[in-house]
């Protein structure tokens, strides 16, 4: 559907977490780092020396799926560091790797659904079932606690939103979705991964009833993805829900906003206007908004869902856009 797992995302780390001691575990023996290097050069290797079938030139899912959503308006940019865009043979190496020397063990997995699935009654059992049947073993051999990313609500000229009735409404079944999402896992782990919740749509929400201005330089000009204020907003509630409070202002509203984004991968498509960064005085209130939720404050206009709630409707971009054209011309 889209790219809402972000790869804009831009956590903010304090002093004692720049590469997150307590999210990533990394292990300081010298020969243990001398040899992840080494599998990391092969892997390089074995991507760039395979000769065989290569999934990088070939259409893939990711690309089918990028070119699909956005009707060919923004190609899909191989900088090859993407793993959809990888060889087979990469695939065959990791794979090696996971049979020899068993899975990764991480601390934390994020991840978040297509932005309208979790909200609509169809999508939302697809999602319950590929968590169980795909993700739940793969959480169970990492150890990693899953933190589901609760995605903004928005309203996209371009896409059948007609179902969904409003932006709370939207926003509501959304948590509502997520939170079965989290209560379905979590029964098939054991207590010590308990799912988190990420509510980052809540804040985004708290925002649309406060600012609707601020609201708006949230989301990019598709009307569906991140800004860097918007990423910012976003990289605060993931930092809160893993640490249980917020990075350090010292770090974060430093007066230098646009550092944080350094080490981004991409930010938004090369066609498009990159939107500033925040103003100081702006990150400064998304850092309040973002307190405000981590503590529990609720947005007045969100509905607490407990029991399955959703809406039994299933977008159709295409239809709707094509209704869009006729009406236009």
């Amino acid at each position: 559907d889209d790219d809402d797992d972000d790869d804009d995302a831009a956590v903010a780390g304090d002093d004692d977490a720049v590469a997150g001691d307590d999210a990533v575990k990394a292990n300081d023996d010298d020969d243990a780092a001398a040899a992840a290097a080494a599998n990391d050069d092969a892997a390089a290797a074995a991507n760039d020396d395979y000769q065989g079938d290569d999934y990088s030139g070939a259409t893939t899912y990711d690309d089918d799926l990028y070119q699909d959503t956005y009707n060919d308006m923004y190609p899909l940019e191989n900088d090859g560091t993407n793993p959809c865009l990888l060889s087979a043979n990469y695939y065959f190496y990791k794979q090696s790797q996971y049979d020899s020397f068993g899975p990764p063990q991480w601390d934390y997995i994020l991840l978040n659904d297509n932005s309208r699935a979790p909200c609509c009654t169809e999508q939302r059992e697809t999602g319950l079932e590929l968590l169980k049947e795909v993700y739940v073993p793969w959480f169970i051999e990492t150890g990693a606690i899953p933190i589901f990313m609760v995605t903004h609500a928005y309203w996209a000229s371009r896409r059948d939103m007609s179902g969904l009735t409003d932006i709370p409404t939207f926003m509501s079944l959304t948590y509502e979705g997520y939170r079965e999402y989290a209560e379905m896992v979590g029964k098939l782990l054991p207590p010590e991964q308990k799912p988190r919740l990420a509510p980052v749509g809540l804040a985004f929400l708290l925002i649309w009833e406060e600012n609707l201005n601020m609201w708006e330089n949230l989301i990019h000009q598709d009307e569906i993805h991140l800004t860097p204020s918007g990423t910012y907003l976003e990289g605060l509630i993931v930092y809160g829900t893993i640490y249980g409070h917020l990075p350090n202002p010292k770090i974060v509203l430093n007066g230098d906003i646009a550092n944080l984004f350094s080490n981004a991968r991409r930010m938004t498509p090369s066609e498009h206007i990159q939107e500033a960064y925040p103003t100081l005085d702006q990150a400064r209130y998304l850092y309040h908004i973002a307190s405000r939720i981590i503590n529990g404050e609720l947005p007045r206009s969100f509905i607490q869902y407990d029991n399955g709630e959703s809406a039994d409707f299933t977008p159709d971009d295409e239809s709707y856009q094509q209704a869009q054209n006729n009406n236009n011309q």
